[in-house]
């Protein structure tokens, strides 16, 4: 209960909701009527160069960090105040400090913690991830062509690898950005991918206007998704209602 309000977070779907959760299109994942959910960008650092980045982020560039104390006192600062705490980046599993940041769940005993990460680096972490309980949330943009053409790298094995094995011990959700470079066949590959490896979900995004943004013109290929869609995969179509703690230590709500 926060502020009178019973406020629910179904961790299997990840969302957020008070009385009771809406599984429509658009899977909305806060469903609710103030920021509930906080999401922290730790790091603009990135071992990729993806076509749509909601941090600009990009390989080879010099990244910025946020700095852990502030990280950690705004965490403590609304451990009362939130039910769901979402790290981001730039790659997350990047920051200097990372180890820090995913202790993070011992101050949040109700709340539900989700790693966004590209599944590329620090395996060495898998054991702090799973002793922590944090969704994993990987994004994964289509098969091999697709996937690596639309992050500039060459990470599709090393990505499905790390889904595979992540997802046998731990919840893991695949995020997929819905862009041209996908095909009505990516698209099915993708489900059969996350029941093979036992994912428990996986997301389809529609990318917004920011940061580095390529817009999607290939709208037949969202009625291809929404046919498809099944009880355990969703398409996101807009922001979240989210507090926004950005790289630079500036908190601000997100809509």
């Amino acid at each position: 209960m926060i502020d009178g309000t019973t406020y629910r977070y179904d961790r299997w779907l990840d969302v957020v909701f008070t009385e009771s959760c809406i599984l429509d299109v658009p899977l909305n994942r806060t469903q609710t009527d103030r920021p509930v959910d906080l999401c922290l960008e730790i790091t603009t650092s990135c071992n990729f160069a993806c076509q749509n980045c909601f941090s600009n982020s990009e390989r080879g560039a010099r990244g910025r960090d946020l700095a852990i104390d502030r990280a950690l006192d705004v965490i403590k600062a609304h451990q009362n105040q939130i039910i769901r705490l979402c790290i981001t980046g730039g790659e997350p599993l990047m920051h200097p400090d990372i180890e820090a940041v995913l202790e993070a769940p011992s101050q949040l005993k109700e709340c539900g913690c989700v790693l966004t990460t590209n599944g590329s680096m620090r395996q060495d972490l898998d054991e702090l991830i799973t002793a922590n309980q944090w969704l994993t949330a990987v994004s994964l943009h289509g098969r091999k062509d697709a996937h690596e053409a639309y992050t500039r790298s060459d990470s599709f094995n090393l990505t499905t690898r790390r889904i595979e094995a992540l997802a046998r011990r731990a919840l893991v959700h695949i995020y997929t950005v819905v862009h041209d470079g996908l095909s009505g066949d990516d698209v099915e590959w993708l489900f059969r991918f996350r029941d093979q490896t036992r994912t428990q979900f996986l997301r389809f995004m529609v990318p917004r206007a920011h940061g580095r943004f390529q817009p999607l013109r290939n709208e037949a290929l969202l009625t291809c998704i929404k046919e498809r869609l099944d009880a355990r995969s969703g398409l996101k179509l807009g922001p979240s209602l989210t507090r926004f703690l950005a790289v630079g230590g500036a908190l601000r709500d997100s809509h």
